[in-house]
C-alpha cells in the first residue's frame, strides 16, 4: 500500500537501423517489493503452484543460461520462432521474446538479461531480414500474376497488403515498400 498508484519502473525502447536501444529506470523502493515477490514465487514453487524458476540475483544470468553463447542462444531462439511463431514479423519478436525467457524462467529485465537478449534480438532481426529478401523475387512473380488476375494496371499499397494478407505472410514495412516498387514498375513495362 506505501507505493500505491506510484510509478516504480519504466522501460523506453525504440528500433533504429534493425538495431534496438533501451533506456530503463527503477527506484530504489522497487528492490524491496522485488525481493517480496521473490519469496513469494520460491514459496509458491515449493507447493506446486509456480511453474517457472525464481532468479534471485536480477543482475547475474543463471547459470544453465550462461552456459549457451549468444550465437546458440539465437540459433534456439530461431527454431523457437520457426515453430511457433512461423509467420511472425520483427514486429512479432518481443511477444516471442517475452514468452521464450518466461519459458526459460529469465527475469527479462535484469541488466545482464536485458544485454544478452538484445544482442539476441539483433541477430533474429537480420536473420528475418534476410529470409525476407530471398523471398522478394518469388513474391514480385506472384504479386504480378495476383495484380494481372484481379485486373490491376497498377497495385497500391492496399493491394500490397492484401496480397501479403492472403499468402498469410506478415512482412516489414520496408520489404511491402520493395514489393511495391517492383511489382509496379514491372507492370509498368509489361504495358
Amino acid at each position: 500500500k506505501k507505493y500505491e498508484n506510484q510509478l516504480g519502473a519504466f522501460i523506453f525502447s525504440w528500433i533504429k537501423d534493425g538495431v534496438r536501444y533501451s533506456f530503463s529506470e527503477k527506484t530504489s523502493w522497487l528492490d524491496e517489493i522485488a525481493n517480496g515477490l521473490s519469496e513469494i514465487k520460491l514459496l509458491a514453487k515449493q507447493q506446486g503452484v509456480y511453474r517457472h524458476r525464481v532468479i534471485e540475483d536480477r543482475d547475474e544470468l543463471p547459470e544453465e543460461i550462461s552456459k549457451k553463447s549468444v550465437e546458440e542462444w539465437a540459433e534456439e531462439f530461431y527454431i523457437y520462432l520457426q515453430k511457433d511463431f512461423p509467420n511472425a514479423s520483427r514486429h512479432d519478436i518481443y511477444t516471442a521474446e517475452h514468452v521464450f525467457w518466461e519459458e526459460k524462467g529469465l527475469d527479462r529485465y535484469g541488466g545482464k538479461a536485458r544485454v544478452l537478449i538484445d544482442k539476441i534480438a539483433n541477430i533474429i532481426q537480420r536473420k528475418l531480414e534476410a529470409k525476407e529478401k530471398e523471398m522478394i523475387p518469388k513474391l514480385v512473380e506472384e504479386g504480378i500474376k495476383w495484380a494481372k488476375d484481379n485486373e490491376l494496371k497498377k497495385m497500391t499499397k492496399s493491394n500490397i497488403i492484401g496480397f501479403i494478407a492472403e499468402k498469410g505472410l506478415n512482412l516489414s514495412s520496408n520489404s511491402k515498400d520493395i514489393l511495391y516498387n517492383r511489382i509496379n514498375l514491372k507492370l509498368k513495362q509489361e504495358e
